[in-house]
């Protein structure tokens, strides 16, 4: 069974930036894995929100956020809250939690379908559900045993997504992990092709073993220098200008 997307869309207001409808056309496009690698404030944890939300409306669909603090992991829940809120919805909810202190945030309706956040902090709580969606809140600040060990199961058997909305942190496990099974060129052996409306393409090099076609990813830049996908606007030029002297 699949959402109306665009009609939730439009019930809310919500036009989706370029790297953010990128990430529902490959998920629409059935990667499973999506990673959305961007600068603060750029909207990658709104988008992945906002992709989550019309889901809870379908039977039985299963969904967390796991972070490395309940904290960290409340950012997305706020977002689904509140348009659950506007839309009229969590008064259908059979239980409501939004208690960020006390680490209890969790929507869960009749039909069988919920949302929870997980804390890392907390690795027996990572086990139990069977997943059709993950949410890997700034995934660039957890250990990589705890994806290995515990939430990598949790999305095989119903085929599940992960989405991993996170500011990268350099050559990490989350780059191994998700980043190089997405690009089907290894990275530094060949070069980018020219934007275009505001994307461009990594062409040329050699092929890359490790490519799996349920891997997607993309690096969102406020500069030409670099990323696949250019979003400016964020930040005025005098900003990005001092980041590049101090950075």
């Amino acid at each position: 069974m699949k959402v109306n997307r665009k009609k939730w869309y439009e019930k809310l207001g919500y036009k989706p930036r370029l790297a953010q409808r990128l990430l529902d056309e490959a998920a629409d496009n059935g990667k499973r894995y999506l990673g959305f690698f961007a600068y603060p404030r750029c909207g990658k944890s709104y988008g992945a929100a906002k992709h989550l939300g019309p889901h809870l409306l379908l039977p039985d669909y299963h969904a967390w956020i796991v972070a490395p603090t309940y904290q960290l992991g409340s950012k997305e829940f706020g977002y689904v809250y509140l348009d659950l809120l506007e839309l009229g919805l969590l008064k259908e909810a059979s239980r409501v939690s939004n208690d960020t202190r006390g680490g209890n945030m969790m929507i869960e309706f009749p039909w069988g379908s919920f949302l929870q956040v997980i804390s890392a902090d907390n690795p027996t709580g990572l086990r139990a559900e069977e997943l059709d969606c993950l949410i890997l809140a700034e995934a660039s600040a957890l250990k990589p045993e705890i994806f290995e060990r515990h939430l990598f199961a949790r999305v095989e058997k119903r085929k599940g997504k992960i989405l991993i909305p996170t500011t990268p942190k350099g050559y990490n496990w989350v780059y191994e992990k998700f980043r190089v099974p997405s690009l089907k060129v290894i990275e530094q052996t060949g070069e980018y092709g020219p934007w275009k409306d505001g994307v461009r393409e990594y062409i040329g090099g050699v092929e890359n073993p490790k490519y799996d076609p349920v891997y997607w990813s993309i690096v969102v830049s406020a500069i030409e220098d670099c990323g696949d996908v250019l979003e400016t606007g964020v930040y005025d030029p005098e900003t990005i200008e001092r980041g590049r002297r101090t950075m």
